[in-house]
């Protein structure tokens, strides 16, 4: 997912420091250059950017040509061809340049010093950085491929660059549970483990420290002394093992953050998770993976000053992003108190307190509130539900939430109506029509949503109360709260560079009747019901039957004759163990019987009258969690 490469020796040259840093649509949409530590003020948009050098570092001429238009295309070659032998270039791609991309552009980027190979694997919406030379050598080329993070080109024009090959390979709990970094093709003897496994490098490439951090094991605070202990531009390698979210302090995630992390606020738990960063610097590449969705692996080139050469880049990169001040408005403001609501109006009050936001809960009703923007307005679709934010995913398109009788959320769903094909709108209709008349139907649009909006999608949308959906623009927002078989109760649209959009209205829910007896459920059958909602302190399941509880003795009669066999993950363990112990007093002790997690273990348990007559526990420490695709 990265693959980029540093010159190891370019003569003739005055030493100006350069770095160029592309972001693809999906990897913070940007192009940024950087020249003897200043950022340059030129501007830059969709397709690649080029900047030319003079001989002392000075901009000289720039231009963007976006792919997708055949005159620009036309331009960059003739931008390249006029450029005097020896200029020195820098390139970075925003949003995206592979739509249009021809043979002749490769050709030119070619004669910067380009890598063939390296263009050979060029896609859609890929990060690309470069700083060419014309009719010579790349002082460095960088390329990372799309949701994998930005593509940062760091070099010095003109000083000798001996570089190192980094690979890195992270496999959370549930995709392998691994972490490998190779140095110049060789696997570094470290052994290692659940958390952040690092290796420290100077400047100069040599290895300062190879350690493992266990956040669960005070592991932050010694992150954050080996960082703080760093000279600038010393190198950090991190793979992630297991897990490395949890009790991860924010200090911890800040002193990364000096190293080029920008991926903390999306890192959870047990994800795959990999970078190569400088301190005081950019990273060089990062990326991560959700559990289950596959491990990750990065490889860079990376070439540094030599000796006591002093970067002159600045202390920190900051982050452009697309999103907007965000104005205040009662609509995306959380209440504070549970037992507060959203006003009716509060998509029309432009505030962020309780006083003027929120009022008492009733019986009977409950609030909603619904943000949507577009892409360069926030990227937002957020729910608010009785004055609190819904947890729940949304995505790139339409994004619908279904609501129960009782006001609870039902299900969410995010239909992609903007990829290449109309499978999103016809899955959105699909899913509207087979929802109940008078199902409460909240609806946000986000990132874009029109490019293959169908007339099957506006149809559904309209059988909800839509009015509006049809008047959506590329990258709009779009808000709706309606009612299937029913008129709406709200509606927001919003162009382009208008910023977010609201809904909010009061609906009328039915109270959960808890003193009706339900019927118990098949708890023998081999899939008994598990799926329900949370309809206030009680866990409500949609097969309409409830669980028996036990007490000790109740439950040691139910299963007494009974072999139990549990089998899973961390949770399950934690269930297991309290299952023996309220059947038998310290009947397992996860310490003393090695039941612990990070491992596995077998134990064979036998239990009497409320005693233990036989225990026998065997921990298999050379074991490990198959990838998910084998699993």
């Amino acid at each position: 997912v990265g693959l980029c490469s540093f010159a190891t020796q370019v003569a003739n040259a005055e030493g100006i420091q350069a770095m160029a840093r592309s972001g693809g649509y999906s990897d913070g949409n940007l192009a940024e250059f950087w020249v003897q530590g200043s950022r340059l003020d030129v501007p830059t948009g969709r397709g690649f950017n080029m900047v030319a050098l003079g001989d002392a570092g000075t901009v000289k001429t720039y231009g963007t040509f976006d792919m997708s238009n055949s005159t620009q295309r036309e331009e960059l070659v003739a931008f390249v061809a006029a450029l005097a032998n020896g200029t020195r270039v820098l390139v970075a791609v925003q949003d995206d340049a592979r739509d249009g991309y021809t043979d002749e552009v490769q050709a030119s980027l070619v004669t910067l010093g380009a890598k063939e190979s390296l263009l050979a694997d060029f896609h859609w919406r890929y990060s690309y950085a470069l700083l060419g030379t014309k009719h010579g050598e790349a002082f460095a080329e960088c390329m990372v491929a799309k949701e994998q993070g930005k593509a940062v080109a760091a070099s010095i024009y003109g000083e000798g660059i001996p570089g190192i090959d980094i690979e890195v390979h992270s496999a959370g709990f549930q995709d392998g549970n691994a972490a490998d970094i190779s140095l110049d093709g060789s696997v570094y003897p470290l052994e290692t483990n659940h958390g952040l496994n690092v290796i420290f490098l100077s400047p100069t490439r040599q290895v300062l420290s190879a350690q493992v951090f266990n956040p669960e094991q005070g592991g932050s605070d010694e992150l954050i002394e080996a960082i703080n202990a760093l000279e600038n531009f010393s190198i950090v390698i991190v793979a992630a093992k297991d897990d490395a979210k949890h009790m991860l302090s924010d200090e911890a995630e800040a002193a990364l953050a000096t190293c080029g992390a920008t991926m903390m606020n999306d890192l959870h738990w047990r994800y795959s998770y990999a970078l190569v960063g400088l301190k005081n610097g950019p990273a060089l590449v990062e990326t991560l993976s959700k559990p289950t969705e596959g491990d990750v692996t990065v490889s860079v080139r990376y070439g540094g000053p030599e000796g006591s050469f002093t970067w002159m880049l600045p202390s920190t990169v900051t982050e452009t992003t697309t999103s907007t001040t965000l104005a205040p408005v009662c609509a995306r403001y959380t209440c504070t108190d549970t037992e507060l609501m959203h006003k009716a109006d509060a998509a029309t009050i432009g505030a962020t307190n309780d006083a003027s936001c929120c009022e008492p809960r009733e019986e009977g009703v409950a609030s909603i509130a619904i943000e949507s923007a577009g892409w360069g307005n926030g990227n937002i679709a957020d729910f608010y539900i009785n004055g609190q934010k819904a947890s729940v995913t949304t995505r790139r398109g339409i994004n619908i939430l279904a609501l129960r009788e009782t006001g609870a959320p039902k299900e969410v769903f995010t239909f992609d109506t903007w990829t290449s094909n109309e499978e999103g709108s016809d899955l959105l209709a699909e899913y509207i029509d087979g929802l109940v008349d008078g199902t409460i139907v909240l609806a946000a649009a986000k990132d874009e949503a029109t490019r293959r909006l169908t007339e099957a999608a506006f149809v559904a949308l309209e059988s909800c109360g839509a009015t509006k959906i049809r008047n959506i623009t590329y990258r709009g927002a779009y808000a709706l709260i309606g009612v299937k078989g029913g008129k709406a109760l709200s509606e927001g649209l919003a162009s382009d560079g208008e910023g977010s959009t609201f809904a909010s209205a009061q609906i009328e829910v039915a109270a959960p009747n808890l003193a009706v007896a339900l019927p118990l459920c098949p708890a023998r059958s081999a899939n008994p019901p598990v799926k329900g909602w949370m309809s206030g302190e009680q866990f409500k399941l949609e097969a309409g039957c409830r669980y028996e509880l036990f007490e000790s003795a109740g439950a040691a009669e139910c299963l007494a004759n009974s072999w139990v066999v549990v089998i899973g993950g961390s949770n399950t363990v934690l269930m297991a163990i309290r299952l023996a112990n309220m059947l038998a007093d310290q009947a397992i002790l996860p310490t003393r019987d090695g039941a612990t997690m990070g491992g596995f273990t077998l134990i064979d348990l036998i239990i009497k009258d409320g005693a233990k007559t036989y225990f026998s526990a065997l921990k298999f420490d050379e074991c490990g969690a198959p990838p998910h695709s084998e699993a």
